[in-house]
């Protein structure tokens, strides 16, 4: 998804979530060494953190890709309190060290 779709469905939910009073939070997501990584790792990671995310996030979560920085990404999570961002990062943590443990 581009930038612009990413910049206006966040605009939109957080009007949405003002207008009907239900929260929004928003995680980013960076893989911190990448710039480490070569090409191949960069994109096995990619993967990986997308199957984790597809698994972890509910039907109405969007997960963006922001598209100039394949290191960065941003998770809408409507209708979820700190508490439940909280278990959502938890959760995609848990897995990516569980994955990683593997991977050694």
């Amino acid at each position: 998804m581009t930038r612009s779709f990413f910049n206006r469905y966040r605009d939109y939910i957080t009007a949405l979530a003002k207008r009907l009073k239900f929260n929004v939070f928003m995680l980013d997501v960076t893989v911190s060494n990448h710039n480490s990584l070569d090409a191949d790792a960069q994109i096995r990671l990619a993967r990986i953190l997308s199957e984790i995310v597809d698994k972890t996030l509910r039907n109405v979560d969007f997960a963006f890709d922001y598209q100039q920085d394949i290191s960065h990404y941003a998770l809408i999570l409507p209708a979820t309190d700190a508490r439940g961002a909280e278990i959502v990062r938890d959760r995609i943590e848990k897995e990516l060290q569980r994955v990683a443990s593997q991977q050694v």
